[in-house]
């Protein structure tokens, strides 16, 4: 009975070890005696748990491998017998003992009949697993059942399950090499170019639109030969929906040449919006949700480029209205985007706001790489507005889902995690700096050397010239995200270290023109300080004020201040510092004043 019941795991019924044994006779005596010695008790609703997972784990092990494939294989079909209605909610648990059964009979009878008929029903089962898991938008669950799928299919299933562990996944890491090996198989396979095309447009989304995350970018020839591929295969098929998804997948091109610090031509952008505008007619045609959200994704980061962030996040708003229709991940990428350009536009109450909102929406276990994305957004808007203890709490969750979604090359996380180590620098906790820092480098030093994340490498250190790069780099494109900018001007301001002012100066009309609120903040900062304007600082800390972001209204108040010998407002801004705990500066501004 032990070692029958051990196979269900921590818990069994007495139906389940008949159905493995049907000549265990006395049942009900030998769980009676079993409860006596403490071995086991009961759970009500006729079920028995062992009293220590130990007993359980011993029991398991006195069994031959032989005799943990049958047994595993008898519990599985006894599971599916009984399920009826209740197949989607058992298929896991079903799967779990196929697949211990396919494996070891894999290992002992690789060739056998029966090996054969169990690795079958093993696959099925997965599948049936990775589906309902898909369904409840657990990504990383799916995704572990589809990989055990393959492990036991058919040549002939292979670019099908690669192709939805595509689908299902979320970072590059994991998606890139699925999607490039379903490819491979269609072609080998001959699939039709309907199918071709599937796979293509899932990978050129995940090169484009995903590029935070695929640290292996392609090289600017390798990019233009992928998208040459997928026009020619676009140009067999007629199906309106996969044309369309084709063209939304395509229409962040430009998007991913900025990303690559190449500046797209108007051909390219004129192209990319076509596109989009062609997906979204024939998405809101169909009535298909997902796709009209992914081609205003499109659209969205369209108008970054040209630097309108007002109409980039308006895209993202139109999402938001029919975001009950979305699946999760276009779902919390709408939330996403609001916030982006809600934050650096220093509409931070709206970040606040929309983050918050779609961090309630999403249940554990779901899309954890997506929803990092907007937990990063979440973490720098509330380190502006002086929510510090927040901000802590936000990126200590930042940081349980880096490590769910199997710590992936999550570029864009790097915004949420140098704000976290500022703050966590600024209370001169550095322990808790150095934690972050430690996976904003295991992230960063995932890209190649020339990539924008490799500078946040060593973030919050002694050495400024990486951000004094950042802000070079800025100063000559005159574009780009502006929260990275702010971060270093941030950093290098705080040290007391301004940048050149001729490249401030760039800095602050780009900024003006997109409206960048806190990026024109630490510009006009930093000229203020440079050359000791009081104007420049004073209209600084009008910016910060009209935005709410407290700590750095107190900064350029003391700063502003030491310019003028206004003790009573040093005062006023160090009470504020002193409130949030920001010793660091407190410290630097008293011994500016003691100077």
């Amino acid at each position: 009975v032990i070692q029958l019941g051990s196979v269900f795991g921590r818990a069994f019924r007495p139906l389940g070890l008949l159905a493995l044994e049907p000549t265990l006779e006395g049942l009900d005596q030998l769980l009676d005696r079993l409860m006596d010695k403490d071995l086991l008790r009961s759970t009500g609703a006729d079920t028995f748990a062992f009293r220590h997972i130990l007993i359980r784990e011993v029991a398991y092990q006195t069994l031959t491998r032989a005799e943990r494939g049958r047994l595993h294989a008898a519990a599985a079909e006894w599971l599916a017998g009984i399920a009826g209605e209740r197949e989607d909610s058992l298929a896991e648990l079903i799967a779990f003992h196929y697949r211990e059964a396919a494996s070891i009979a894999t290992a002992q009878r690789p060739d056998d009949a029966q090996t054969a008929e169990v690795r079958k029903k093993a696959v099925a089962w997965l599948m049936r697993a990775a589906e309902v898991a898909a369904a409840a938008a657990a990504t990383v669950e799916g995704a572990r059942h589809l990989r055990g799928a393959i492990e036991f299919a058919e040549p002939s299933r292979l670019p099908d399950l690669y192709q939805r562990l595509g689908e299902i996944g979320e970072s590059g890491d994991f998606v890139v090499p699925a999607y490039l090996t379903a490819l491979r198989l269609c072609r080998e396979q001959g699939r039709p170019p309907e199918q071709e095309l599937e796979v293509m447009t899932g990978l050129l989304s995940i090169y484009t639109r995903s590029q935070g995350s695929v640290a292996d970018r392609l090289t600017f020839d390798a990019m233009r030969d992928f998208r040459r591929e997928a026009r020619e295969v676009a140009a067999r098929v007629t199906e309106e929906r996969l044309l369309a998804g084709y063209m939304a997948a395509d229409a962040f091109y430009p998007f991913w040449l900025v990303g690559g610090t190449r500046e797209p031509s108007e051909a390219d952008l004129t192209e990319a919006r076509a596109n989009a505008e062609k997906a979204m007619t024939i998405a809101r045609r169909l009535n298909d949700s997902n796709l009209e959200s992914m081609a205003l994704d499109a659209l969205s980061g369209t108008a970054q480029i040209g630097g309108d962030w007002r109409t980039s996040r308006e895209y993202a708003r139109q999402r938001l209205t029919f975001q009950d229709r979305l699946n999760m991940v276009e779902k919390v990428d709408a939330h996403s985007m609001v916030a982006w350009g809600a934050a650096v536009l220093g509409d931070l109450d709206e970040a606040d706001r929309v983050s918050a909102q779609g961090l309630a929406q999403i249940q554990p276990g779901q899309v954890p790489a997506w929803t990092l994305h907007l937990v990063a957004w979440r973490i720098y808007a509330l380190m502006l507005l002086g929510r510090w203890d927040e901000t802590l709490l936000m990126a200590e969750r930042a940081r349980q889902l880096w490590l769910e979604a199997r710590q992936p090359a999550a570029g864009y996380a790097a915004r949420g995690l140098a704000s976290a180590i500022d703050v966590a620098r600024a209370r001169q906790d550095d322990r808790l700096a150095e934690s972050y820092r430690e996976i904003l480098d295991t992230i960063a030093r995932a890209f190649p050397a020339d990539s924008p994340f490799t500078p946040w490498i060593g973030y919050g250190g002694s050495d400024l010239s990486p951000m004094e790069e950042v802000v070079s780099r800025t100063a000559r494109a005159g574009r780009g995200l502006s929260e990275r900018p702010e971060r270093a001007l941030n950093r290098l301001l705080d040290a007391g270290q301004p940048p050149p002012a001729d490249q401030m100066a760039v800095i602050l009309t780009w900024a003006e023109r997109g409206s960048l609120r806190p990026l024109e903040a630490q510009a006009r900062r930093g000229l203020g300080l440079l050359e000791r304007d009081r104007e420049m600082l004073s209209r600084s800390l009008a910016l910060w004020e009209q935005m709410g972001a407290l700590p750095y209204a107190a900064r350029v108040r003391c700063e502003l201040a030491l310019l003028t010998g206004d003790r009573a407002e040093l005062e006023k801004g160090l009470s504020v510092l002193e409130r949030l705990g920001d010793r660091l500066q407190v410290s630097h501004y008293e011994r500016r004043q003691v100077g």
